[in-house]
């Protein structure tokens, strides 16, 4: 089996937190070190893992490539180095992480103070929170926080509705469904816009 098509299982076995090979291997009974290191590197190349003090993890890219399930064709190693994933899906799995690192409860200046982003990346967290409280995932409070300036109408505070998993919830345009990648459960929307600042 060649390092590209071992890639797939590398690919889905491999996590965020660094880690030894041998710790990956651990969850890949069915593979040899060897194959396993050729993966890793056929990852690295496309830019979906990186390695540090011999310990690898997955980049945000390659986050995405798991979500969606990336698959690697013989000979399409060009094609999948230029087919790398948009911009808006790693910054939104950077804001799932951080609305996670603060206990599933934030605003969104707390996420974009965290996350350092662009006003069009706020606008990105923007539509991103409102779909996923149309599908059900988070709840943005009834009562604001309080805003700096004294006449500000304060800011919605957003809530996880569970802990689904590191793998960031994904809007899947065309089927107009949400898709939890930890779980493979679909979320149809529902519910009325409102206000997300």
């Amino acid at each position: 089996m060649s390092g590209r098509w071992v890639a797939h299982d590398v690919l889905k076995a491999l996590r965020q937190d660094p880690e030894l090979r041998v710790v990956l291997a651990s969850r890949l009974p069915g593979l040899e070190l060897e194959q396993i290191s050729s993966g890793l590197y056929t990852l690295k190349k496309r830019g979906l893992a990186s390695v540090t003090y011999q310990k690898w993890r997955l980049t945000d890219a390659g986050v995405v490539a798991q979500q969606t399930e990336q698959k690697f064709l013989p000979g399409a190693a060009v094609q999948h180095r230029s087919a790398r994933p948009s911009d808006r899906r790693t910054f939104r799995q950077r804001a799932w992480a951080a609305l996670r690192r603060k206990k599933g409860k934030a605003t969104i200046p707390d996420l974009m103070r965290v996350l350092e982003g662009s006003e069009k990346d706020e606008e990105n967290l923007k539509c991103y929170l409102l779909i996923l409280k149309k599908a059900g995932l988070v709840t943005a409070l009834k009562r604001r926080a309080r805003g700096v300036a004294l006449t500000s109408p304060g800011h919605v505070v957003w809530t996880l509705n569970d802990d689904f998993g590191p793998l960031a919830p994904i809007w899947q345009t065309s089927k107009e469904q949400v898709l939890d990648p930890n779980t493979g459960k679909i979320y149809p929307l529902s519910g009325k816009e409102d206000g997300v600042s």
